[in-house]
Parts: structure tokens; sequence; C-alpha cells
């Protein structure tokens, strides 16, 4: 048997009170588990929900988007960056000198340049209103680049496969 000194045993009777040890893990444990959490849900955070559609472009049909300031409309502006991601600034640049929206059937589109160089920076912009797709077409220092939001891809035609195909071409020449 062992025997303690007053002082002894009202030290013991501290360490004792204030081994916390399973209080202190708590936090840890929170930030852990929300770490976790963040990591399950980061391919859902990639792509904005589409909750909100793309309908409202149909109200825009013949105003110019600088009028409209649509590059900043939500939920367009979100989904654009995410679809172009270092790319939307070059985007934004080369549609400043651009047409009014135009439509066909279920697509809304334009297209655009930048200033002075439209032959070697431009874009092309398509929504497909029905299906909620979103595809750009970006012509940026004579390379042209396709960028297409998941879905079935939005069909060309008329004013807006010509622009197409002039950017094909312009891209040739490089």
């Amino acid at each position: 048997m062992h025997l303690l000194r007053q002082g002894e045993e009202t030290h013991l009777a501290t360490v004792a009170s204030t081994d916390d040890t399973p209080l202190r893990m708590i936090p840890r444990r929170l930030a852990l588990l929300g770490v976790l959490l963040l990591l399950v849900a980061w391919p859902s955070l990639a792509e904005p929900p589409k909750s909100a559609g793309l309908e409202y472009l149909q109200g825009f049909v013949g105003k110019h988007p600088a009028d409209l300031k649509l590059w900043d409309t939500e939920p367009l502006h979100v989904r654009l960056r995410t679809l172009l991601g270092p790319r939307y600034p070059s985007f934004v640049t080369n549609m400043r000198v651009n047409g009014p929206l135009a439509r066909y059937g279920d697509v809304v589109w334009t297209s655009g340049n930048k200033p002075h160089d439209g032959t070697r920076n431009a874009a092309l912009f398509l929504a497909d209103t029905k299906s909620d797709v979103i595809e750009v077409y970006l012509l940026s220092q004579g390379a042209l680049s396709e960028h297409a939001e998941k879905g079935p891809p939005v069909r060309l035609e008329g004013g807006a496969k010509t622009v197409f195909t002039n950017l094909k071409n312009s891209a040739r020449r490089e």
C-alpha cells in the first residue's frame, strides 16, 4: 500500500480533474469532419446547380449584352466562370464588340470580338434554354477552343453556324 502525503494527494486530484483529453479532441474531430464533408461535396461544388435555368435569356433577344451587363447576370455569370475558368477574362474581352442576342429555336446566341483585333480574338456564345446547356467557342490569339457544359451539344444553325465557320477559318490561318 502506498501512502500519499498531503501535497501529493492534492496534485493527483488536480491532475484527475483537469485531464480533459477527450474534451480537447472535440474541436479537432469537428474540424476533421468538416474537411471530410467538404471533400465529399467537392464534385458537386465544381459545377453550379442548374436549378435556375437559362430561360430568362429569351427575354433579352434583340438586345446587346453590354447594355444588359449580361455576363454579370446570374446564373449565367457563375456558370461561365466555372465553364471557362482562367479563360473567362478573355471571353469578356472578346465580347466587347458584339451583336445583339439572336435566337433560333431554343438557342440564344451572340458573337463578338476584341476591339481592333477581331481576326485573332473573338468568341461565340450559345445557350440552349431548353436543354439548359452553355457552349462557348473562344478564338484567343488565333487558337480556337471549345467549352461546353455537360449535356447534349448545342446545334449550330443560321448566323451562329456562319460565325463558327469564320472562327474555324481564322484559326486555320495561324
